[in-house]
């Protein structure tokens, strides 16, 4: 929906569609010592919920096909937990005990981001993917304009410029409008 501000800035009102069920999803790496089960493809997003009786339900995406648009390990984690969150019926899914698995971090749905529990888990997702130290681009996703209609407000947010952040201002206050 296209909207403009008093001070005449374009702005996109960004669909309010993520999925409740996304909150809370853990994401994994296999713990050391641990092969990965045979039917996970190396590099693959493992995302699950808390251990339940010593094992944990974990979906999983390993981009085997090569497309284009799974290509970013936050992206990957984005198409397996919207599985986790619709329980969608995959082979793409498995039960693993949770020894076998290390958590590293959680998917934030709201910003569409990958966010990692402590500075060691960088170094666990580089040796993970087989990279020698993390691209901090592999965590953001890039599959929505949503996520990318906040990043760019928070950066107006910040602005050096008093009527970026002006805008930044009246944009949140319209989308408060809206919510209630």
């Amino acid at each position: 929906m296209r909207r403009s501000s008093p001070s005449g800035v374009i702005a996109f009102a960004p669909q309010q569609c993520y999925h409740k069920g996304m909150n809370n999803i853990s994401i994994f790496v296999p713990a050391p010592g641990h092969p990965l089960s045979p039917f996970i493809a190396p590099g693959s997003a493992i995302v699950g919920r808390e251990p339940v009786s010593g094992r944990i339900s974990v979906y999983y995406e390993g981009n085997i096909y090569n497309t284009p648009g799974l290509a970013r390990f936050a992206d990957r984690v984005f198409t397996a937990a919207g599985r986790l969150a619709e329980r969608y019926p995959t082979v793409a899914r498995a039960s693993l005990s949770a020894t076998s698995l290390r958590r590293i971090g959680r998917w934030d749905d709201e910003r569409g981001e990958v966010v990692l529990d402590e500075p060691q888990a960088d170094a666990l997702l580089a040796a993970y993917l087989g990279l020698g130290v993390l691209d901090r681009s592999e965590l953001v996703a890039l599959g929505s304009s949503r996520w990318q209609i906040r990043r760019d407000l928070e950066a107006a947010r910040t602005s050096a410029d008093p009527a970026t952040r002006a805008a930044a201002d009246w944009y949140e206050q319209h989308l408060a409008r809206r919510r209630r």
